[in-house]
């Protein structure tokens, strides 16, 4: 049953074991200004900043993990070229244990952010994966192995060929063995009207949290409406639903009731980019999760981590460790009073 969402003053649970499926590349960043009149933008030759950060639908999310200090395992692939080898080496080295990322033949996916027309996120360039973006079935613990706390999904909704395949069983039979599962299915890759439901609801089913953005939600659910949104997200099966809307803030329910989780205020003159503050919001909501904390303290958690990233690199090079968040909190405005789930 879901707890109500309320403050929470527990202790936190000790070191979680947390597995995380989905995709991992690199993300190509361009930042700069560049002039916005065609017959310019084609003579024009700049020196904008150029980053490349090992992320993807669940990149960002394994690091911040990490730094939280959970034992964080990826379920991946990698590719067969020099960007594969690099992304296993960077999260081996961010502390992400890679025992379960497989070699593939082909290229690793790269996003391209061509940030030079003023956006912290947007446009974006995509070249996918040659290969499968994750073993399936996921091998997301063996017998005799603890029971992960938390499996989390990330990114089923950028591959089709994914869909309805062996992640849902495989969050089901987690579940059944006392994990806590979590999904954020984030969106297609190719233009699909709503709704997208059908194309997650088996693994949406099997999981106890669902994360998106509102634009996200708005098309999962083909309805508008915040609360009509998350009446629908506990209709598909998730015990506690989170929808992310960036600037204002995340809306968490846990089916009784619901709070307003207000962002932490950015001056945007210090925004570096928003790429992955909602993966960071990911995994501190979860981590909060799985150590003990109800909803509301989770969302400030998520809202704290989500925060760090706006002012540096991708959505990871913000967030030094567990007390750099935690000291964070400090600056996370008071959630709105909770409200009852119609």
């Amino acid at each position: 049953m879901a707890h109500p969402i309320e403050s929470s003053t527990d202790e936190p649970s000790p070191r979680p074991r947390v597995v995380v499926v989905g995709p991992v590349n690199m993300d190509l960043f361009i930042r700069g200004e560049a002039p916005l009149d065609r017959e310019q933008l084609n003579r024009w030759v700049g020196s904008p900043e150029v980053d490349l950060l090992v992320a993807g639908s669940i990149g960002y999310t394994l690091q911040v993990f990490a730094r939280l200090d959970d034992d964080v395992v990826a379920c991946a692939a990698v590719g067969s070229d020099a960007f594969g080898g690099h992304i296993r080496q960077a999260l081996e080295a961010a502390g992400v244990n890679c025992e379960r990322v497989v070699n593939a033949t082909g290229e690793t996916a790269i996003g391209i952010y061509m940030m030079l027309f003023g956006g912290f996120k947007r446009p974006l360039a995509i070249r996918l994966p040659g290969f499968e973006p994750w073993p399936d079935p996921p091998p997301l613990f063996e017998p005799g192995d603890p029971v992960p706390s938390l499996v989390h999904s990330g990114g089923l909704l950028h591959f089709p060929g994914m869909w309805h395949r062996g992640l849902a069983p495989a969050l089901g039979r987690a579940r059944a063995a006392g994990a806590m599962t979590s999904i954020d299915p984030q969106f297609p890759l190719v233009d699909k009207p709503a709704p997208w439901l059908p194309f997650a609801d088996d693994a949406i089913r099997q999981s106890d949290v669902l994360l998106c953005d509102d634009l996200e939600a708005a098309m999962l659910f083909k309805t508008a409406s915040l609360a009509g949104q998350i009446r629908s997200a506990h209709a598909a099966g998730s015990r506690i639903v989170a929808i992310k809307r960036g600037p204002h803030g995340v809306t968490v329910s846990d089916g009784r009731s619901s709070v307003e989780q207000p962002a932490v205020a950015i001056d945007p003159s210090r925004i570096h980019e928003a790429v992955g503050a909602g993966d960071a919001f990911d995994a501190g909501f979860l981590d909060a999760m799985v150590r003990g904390h109800d909803p509301a303290t989770a969302a400030r958690w998520g809202t704290a981590a989500a925060s760090l990233t706006l002012t540096e690199r991708g959505g990871a090079a913000g967030i030094l460790d567990r007390g750099h968040v935690e000291r964070q909190l400090a600056l996370v405005p008071p959630a709105r009073a909770p409200e009852p789930v119609g």
